[in-house]
This record gives C-alpha cells, sequence and structure tokens, in this order.
C-alpha cells in the first residue's frame, strides 16, 4: 500500500478533493448569546484548511426550530446575522482550495428547555436507557 495515497487527490463525483484529508466536527458549545460562534472557533476552521485539510466540517449548528437545540452555546443558522457571520469562514476555507461541509443539527427528545417550550419529535415515546447529559434539568 502507497503511504501516500492519504495526500492525493480523490475524486467524489463532480468535487474533486485536494486530498484525503478532513477536520470532523467538534461541538465545542462556543457560541453564547446570538448563537454565533466566537471568533477563535470560526478562525480554528480556516486554519485547518490553511494547514492542508480538503475537508473542513463546521460544529453542530441548528438549522430550523429553537427547539432542534440540545445544550446552550450551540451554534444557529437561523438568522441573517448568524448566517452572515459563516459566509466570510466558507470563502477562506474555499479560497484555500477546501470544502466546508456543515453539520445539520437537531438534538431530537433531548432538547434543552430552556430554550425552547416544545420540541417537535418523530413520537411521543419516552427515552428508554442511560442517556449522558450535560445538565439533568434538560429532560423531565
Amino acid at each position: 500500500m502507497n503511504d501516500n495515497i492519504l495526500f492525493t487527490p480523490f475524486q467524489l463525483k463532480s468535487l474533486t478533493l485536494k486530498n484525503r484529508i478532513g477536520v470532523a466536527p467538534m461541538t465545542r458549545m462556543s457560541s453564547p448569546g446570538d448563537s454565533i460562534p466566537r471568533q477563535d472557533v470560526l478562525d480554528f476552521l480556516i486554519r485547518r484548511a490553511k494547514n492542508g485539510a480538503a475537508i473542513v466540517y463546521t460544529e453542530a449548528i441548528i438549522t430550523d426550530y429553537e427547539s432542534a437545540q440540545g445544550y446552550p452555546g450551540q451554534a444557529r443558522l437561523l438568522t441573517q446575522r448568524q448566517i452572515d457571520a459563516w459566509q466570510p469562514v466558507v470563502k477562506a476555507i474555499r479560497n484555500q482550495g477546501s470544502v466546508a461541509i456543515m453539520q445539520m443539527f437537531h438534538c431530537g427528545q433531548i432538547y434543552d428547555r430552556a430554550s425552547a417550550e416544545d420540541a417537535l419529535k418523530s413520537a411521543d415515546i419516552a427515552l428508554s436507557g442511560k442517556s449522558i447529559l450535560l445538565n439533568p434539568h434538560w429532560v423531565e
């Protein structure tokens, strides 16, 4: 096996990636207040592209209802201001010859009740088994 295959271009349908390196999504709870990630987090994603990653995934981003939020500090893409904050990041990643991919997120039944009064979920079936929660008040 060629050890250098990791650094060779890869064709994915109509998309040509400069190598086979991707940065996995890392949710950092870095979006306080208006749900826009702090600048250091946005810069982190851009640096990954500058350092050679062909694919840079964002952290988990809420894209539809506020009830999709699973925990405080989660990025959202619901308002024009939030969209505008991501545009220069995507542009900077593309300028490095890399691809930005958004990790769309909905937490399902384990939503942050402080952020939304009621969640849209697949069924009114109680959760079973063990769940790891950051804060116990999130689940009734």
